[in-house]
């Protein structure tokens, strides 16, 4: 590499991307000394090509929200903006990057059918938002990993779960619990603070061209994510 390379990379402009401390396999993981898992491969891929250089920076599900509106981060993956209400002042969000599902989880043989979620006292991760949450009680564990062990130990009776995330845990662990009804189908963009608005051009783009070379699916096939629908 010459000196002027070096000089444009350390001039670089950086953006600073939030991933979860406690780790979401496949998405991402706990071991912040080699990052690792979907939002990284998919984060170096969306800025390869780019003028920015793009940092990783760890904190817990329930810090990054607060982090976000401090910007002291600049890219939260991914939620949607209903997920943030109150936070549009300061919350600019790229196209949609890749679709996931929100399904329940129950012990073992104990599946429920949910005509109404009134009343229900449900597990859900500490930090994170959730469609029609306002209609039950909320029992906040601090990551999905936790809220399948404590179904799986009877000790909640029905959680809410990422599927790919339920999918990849239930397997790495024979969590004895079922999987049910989709709690939420989310079409998710990148939140980009409004501070670094002028990325999202660029970044749209590079969505874009992802998309139509099929990069995104290939990432997500790569950690056993097969799903048509997620693309």
């Amino acid at each position: 590499m010459s000196l002027s390379s070096l000089t444009k990379v350390s001039l670089a402009e950086t953006i600073r991307i939030a991933l979860p401390s406690e780790g979401n396999p496949p998405y991402s993981y706990s071991d912040t000394t080699q990052p690792k898992g979907i939002y990284v491969e998919l984060f170096n891929a969306l800025f390869e090509s780019s003028p920015y250089r793009i940092e990783f920076v760890y904190l817990s599900s329930a810090r990054i929200r607060n982090e976000f509106k401090r910007n002291t981060i600049d890219i939260e993956c991914c939620p949607l903006p209903s997920w943030r209400e109150g936070e549009d002042a300061y919350s600019h969000y790229s196209k949609v990057a890749f679709t996931t599902e929100d399904i329940y989880v129950f012990p073992k043989n104990k599946v429920q059918s949910l005509p109404s979620l009134t009343g229900k006292a449900i597990a859900t991760v500490s930090g994170y938002a959730y469609l029609h949450e306002k209609k039950f009680s909320r029992i906040d564990f601090n990551s999905e990993l936790s809220i399948l062990r404590m179904v799986a130990n009877q000790r909640v009776e029905l959680g809410i779960v990422d599927r790919y995330i339920a999918e990849h845990l239930i397997h790495l662990n024979s969590f004895p619990v079922d999987i049910g009804s989709v709690h939420e189908k989310a079409l998710r963009p990148i939140r980009v603070h409004k501070n670094k608005k002028h990325i999202l051009p660029e970044l749209n783009r590079a969505i874009s061209q992802l998309q139509k070379k099929q990069k995104i699916q290939k990432i997500f096939k790569q950690h056993g994510i097969n799903h048509d629908s997620t693309f």
